[in-house]
């Protein structure tokens, strides 16, 4: 994901991905809500790389 801001350098911003329908993880953790909290802006662009996190299946029955 790439983040492209102007006059934020500094600031602190919770930043929603939820618009994706997917479940994410960055460094690992799972975004609560799909949000990356407490986000640092250290520059006017930011790559983060992001993983899609793998659908739990259903355990299914089996009947005899």
């Amino acid at each position: 994901m790439v983040i492209k801001t102007e006059n934020l350098v500094g600031q602190i911003k919770n930043i929603d991905i939820g618009n994706f329908g997917k479940t994410f993880t960055y460094n690992g953790e799972v975004l609560e809500n799909n949000t990356l909290n407490n986000f640092n802006i250290s520059k006017d662009l930011h790559k983060i790389k992001l993983k899609i996190k793998a659908q739990q299946e259903k355990p299914t029955t089996i009947k005899k």
